[in-house]
């Protein structure tokens, strides 16, 4: 999620073969330029690029976001733009990002998830969607426990953010976490 006017945020996220999300990490900075955040990020990327044998981690981007995509890209970061919508005209790109993470966040009977500990631990009728204990991702957790929309008079009646429960920032690690929801198989 770029930051014009809020904290840019991103968030790495793997998906192994039962389809479980995994956050490993998540940053989010306000102030920072494009040039600085994308150094920082091929860094944090080096590892599993080499790895994997590939120059870089393909991500997705705010779609509205063309000049950041840009600039993200001659900094040698592959950055796409977002899915802006389904192929229905009521969901957009920011609802249909809740609605993919909240199906995620729900236990599903008879999924079973081994978790990546020296134990070997197993969870039975699990989720399919985990935050690694980071420090650095305790601020998507935050923001995804006080994540609320809008109300008004006559309560709930369009998909908009109260923005006044994230005091850093604009939901901008939901909003990240959303562009790769929507833009993943």
């Amino acid at each position: 999620d770029f930051g014009s006017n809020h904290p840019t945020a991103s968030l790495r996220m793997a998906v192994d073969p039962d389809d479980n999300w995994w956050i490993e990490r998540c940053d989010k900075e306000r102030d920072i330029v494009i040039k600085n955040f994308a150094e920082k990020i091929r860094e944090e990327d080096a590892l599993w690029c080499n790895m994997d044998g590939v120059d870089t981690i393909p991500g997705y981007g705010d779609p509205s976001g063309k000049q950041w995509i840009k600039e993200f890209n001659k900094d040698r970061l592959s950055i796409r733009r977002a899915v802006k919508s389904e192929n229905t005209s009521e969901k957009n790109c920011f609802q249909l990002g809740i609605d993919k993470i909240n199906s995620k966040i729900k236990p599903r009977e008879k999924h079973v998830v081994y978790f990546p500990d020296s134990v070997g631990t197993k969870m039975d009728n699990a989720p399919s969607f985990f935050v690694l204990d980071r420090p650095e991702n305790y601020k998507l957790i935050s923001e995804l426990e006080t994540l609320a929309y809008k109300e008004t008079m006559d309560g709930i009646d369009k998909a908009e953010i109260n923005d006044t429960g994230d005091r850093e920032g604009h939901y901008d690690l939901d909003a990240a976490f959303r562009y790769i929801s929507v833009s993943i198989g």
